[in-house]
């Protein structure tokens, strides 16, 4: 089965990870006073537990309204942490046939890079061992 994701269109791609960070809150945010519009965090969630009951999901904060400074660094422990199953949940919405799906190329591209991974990795080390310490100090 062809994959339409991987087409030879062009695709944006950037190192940006408070970006990276602000599309992964659109999409996979579950919270029900939080639910953003372009997301399928409610679906995923389902999805989730019907498929890895025992897989532990992180809920990213709301970061795509730019609320904290460091809201970026909270997205990237999530973003970490739910890497498997959100490529996962990313495929399965993108091998269906329907509209165009500009959010889930997004994020299923940039997800699958090395590079970003070790910058969301970095992000999410800051945010366990500076962030979250000093926060409560």
């Amino acid at each position: 089965m062809p994959r339409p994701w991987r087409s030879s269109r062009r695709r944006r791609v950037t190192l940006d990870v408070e970006g990276i960070c602000r599309a992964a809150a659109k999409e996979f945010l579950f919270s029900a006073s939080n639910l953003c519009a372009k997301g399928k965090g409610a679906a995923f969630f389902a999805w989730c537990i019907a498929n890895h009951p025992r897989c532990v999901v992180y809920v990213p904060p709301r970061a795509d309204l730019g609320t904290w400074l460091d809201s970026w660094i909270d997205v990237a422990l999530a973003l970490y942490m739910n890497r498997r199953p959100y490529l996962e949940w990313l495929e399965v919405c993108l091998a269906g046939i329907g509209a165009e799906r500009k959010l889930e190329t997004y994020l299923y591209t940039l997800l699958s890079l090395s590079e970003v991974l070790a910058a969301i990795r970095a992000r999410a080390i800051f945010h366990l061992k500076v962030v979250r310490p000093m926060r409560f100090l």
